[in-house]
């Protein structure tokens, strides 16, 4: 497709919520923290996902307090 070796292509089916689960799962490392920016719906599903598993994480920015207004 033309991408740099730096990049990896994910085809997905059955929508993209499915993934939420398998993402944490297969690239968490161990030692290290997710960091995540909570912009909206699909990201606050995301983190959802994630404190399910139990894995390291944090929210390291939020528009949440004024409704995702910014």
């Amino acid at each position: 497709m033309g991408f740099s070796d730096a990049y990896q292509v994910l085809f997905l089916q059955g929508g993209a919520t499915a993934q939420f689960a398998a993402i944490p799962l297969n690239f968490s490392l161990p030692g290290k923290t997710a960091e995540y920016v909570n912009s909206g719906s699909w990201s606050t599903k995301a983190i959802k996902e994630i404190q399910k598993l139990e894995k390291p994480h944090r929210v390291i920015a939020s528009s949440e307090d004024d409704n995702f207004t910014y």
